[in-house]
């Protein structure tokens, strides 16, 4: 009983540990925007927390997932997009029209302080991150789209450069 008291107590001096969040909804459909960029920063923030040129960690980034998985988090629209760049960058063995992270900003993402929060419009969501090392405040917003599979990324925009959609859609190196 004393175990418990002190767990309790514990707690309830802890607010960090008293916070934690719901699981997302096992149906997309109950799923909100905020919880779908959430997931996507769960699933690939190890990116920035581990060395990605480790054997395990080489096909695991976000941008060599397959379009099943990519499918999981952002549109159709956006995904054929990625594909077409994927295959513009086999084509010419280099880097085609996306030449960094899109959920990090950076070719190599250092990042702490990260947050995901509505964002300022409806069908947005913002998440802002700190370069620890620059000390470089980074906003991106994310414009949301109700599919048929619950809430996906249409686009991501960026403070310096033009959206993903945007960079996506120029004209690929033949």
């Amino acid at each position: 009983m004393r175990l418990r008291q002190a767990c309790l107590l514990f707690l309830l001096c802890c607010p960090c540990f008293a916070q934690a969040e719901a699981p997302a909804p096992a149906d997309p459909q109950e799923a909100t925007p905020e919880l779908t960029v959430r997931q996507l920063y769960r699933d690939y923030a190890w990116e920035v927390l581990f060395d990605t040129s480790e054997p395990t960690h080489a096909t695991d980034s976000l941008l060599l997932q397959d379009t099943e998985k990519l499918n999981k988090y952002f549109a159709p629209e956006l995904v054929q997009l990625f594909a077409q760049d994927r295959a513009c960058q086999q084509r010419v063995e280099g880097i085609c029209n996306l030449s960094r992270d899109p959920i990090w900003a950076s070719q190599d993402p250092v990042v702490t302080a990260l947050r995901v929060d509505a964002g300022p419009m409806p069908h947005t969501v913002q998440v802002s991150f700190l370069n620890p090392l620059s000390k470089r405040q980074t906003l991106l917003i994310y414009a949301m789209a109700h599919t048929g599979q619950g809430w996906r990324i249409a686009d991501i925009r960026y403070t310096d450069t033009p959206s993903l959609q945007q960079i996506l859609e120029r004209p690929v190196k033949e």
